[in-house]
């Protein structure tokens, strides 16, 4: 747990008991998991398996070789991710950090 980030880390201790076993389908899945940041993965040896991801920077789904989960912004194949990632309605990620947004008084 020391190397994870509080997000991390609070995905782990609540979210991955009800996460873990879920192996969705893009169908079932809100585009919105296109912009979540990636799952942390816990990999025992030879659990692991190629996982595709959306990467908003480059506008493209890429593939890590040795993931283990496919729930959040990982799936089992390049075209999952991109039937799900870059169609047409899928909305791009509200910039809710620029600078543009701070008011001060």
């Amino acid at each position: 747990l020391c190397d994870m980030n509080l997000y991390q880390v609070l995905g782990f201790l609540f979210l991955l008991p009800v996460c873990m076993g879920q192996h969705r389908s893009s169908d079932e899945k809100n585009p919105a998991v296109c912009y979540a940041p990636r799952p942390a993965s816990y990999c025992y040896e030879g659990g692991v398996f190629p996982v595709f991801y959306f990467d908003p920077g480059s506008n493209s789904c890429l593939m890590e070789e040795l993931g283990c989960t496919l729930y959040g912004n990982n799936f089992k194949s390049k075209e999952d991710c991109e039937a799900l990632c870059l169609r047409e309605h899928a909305q791009p990620q509200p910039n809710v950090m620029n600078w543009h947004n701070f008011w001060y008084f």
